[in-house]
């Protein structure tokens, strides 16, 4: 199972936010009873369940979840502990999909920036095993990408971009910028009826570090497919010094209600 370090995961922490549907978010908690069982997959440090508790109000006194968050890194999950109302945390590895042992008595499931890493196979088995309970899974890349300026080697490296983020992360050949789709049609295949919102990252100036960042793994992840992008990557780095690089990245947020003729 790919992993990713503390530092890119805090460095998107504020970006994500922004972007996420507070709609979708809202309607998701009314789908709850008070102070529901949620478990948050692919939890990372905790940003999912910080989201919630910072920007939805889920923490006011006889709302706040119990949340249990899984994840497979234990180092990523000691930095969730101090976040209000976590219950629990439980190192396990996704790879194999969801246990039943995790479910057992859980009324709702979150997840973030998680779901374009896994394969087609591994997603179908996920939405048949969380079936019966409403699902909020936030921040899949959609394939959408726009820079500005614009350079005239975009469109060769983001092409090239996208085919890395369907090579096999652990689970299988990722849905990559096809997530969003392909998880719409298999939940709705599994009963939910799915509601979608764009979670654009619109970034700018004030995004200094994540765009460094992001700039550098899009040229490092082009590399093996015989492409040097280290003039674009330059140009860039240089565009970030003078705060002029802009870029839009099309995510999508899905919210899943279990649908009254739900028998999957």
């Amino acid at each position: 199972m790919e992993s990713f370090a503390g530092d890119w995961l805090s460095l998107r922490v504020q970006a994500d936010s922004a972007a996420r549907s507070q709609t979708l978010a809202d309607r998701f908690i009314k789908q709850l009873p008070a102070h529901p069982r949620v478990l948050d997959v692919a939890s990372g440090a905790g940003a999912n369940a910080f989201y919630f508790e910072t920007e939805t109000g889920w923490s006011a006194p006889g709302l706040a979840p119990d949340w249990t968050l899984v994840d497979g890194d234990p180092d990523l999950l000691m930095r969730a502990r101090g976040l209000n109302g976590c219950a629990d945390v439980v190192i396990a590895d996704l790879t194999p999909g969801i246990s039943p042992e995790l479910l057992a008595g859980v009324d709702g499931v979150t997840a973030s920036a998680f779901f374009d890493l896994v394969s087609e196979d591994w997603f179908d088995d996920f939405a048949r095993s969380v079936c019966g309970v409403p699902l909020l899974l936030a921040l899949s890349v959609d394939g959408r990408w726009r820079w500005s300026p614009a350079h005239d080697r975009d469109n060769d490296i983001m092409a090239l971009f996208a085919r890395d983020q369907r090579r096999d992360k652990g689970f299988g050949p990722a849905l990559g910028g096809g997530a969003a789709m392909a998880m719409i049609r298999i939940l709705t295949t599994h009963g939910f009826m799915v509601s979608s919102r764009r979670a654009d990252w619109r970034l700018g100036a004030a995004d200094a570090g994540l765009l460094d960042a992001l700039t550098r793994m899009i040229a490092a992840a082009v590399l093996p497919y015989g492409l040097d992008a280290s003039d674009w990557l330059a140009r860039r780095r240089h565009e970030i010094e003078r705060g002029v690089l802009r870029l839009r990245l099309g995510h999508m947020d899905l919210l899943a209600v279990p649908g009254a003729d739900n028998t999957s």
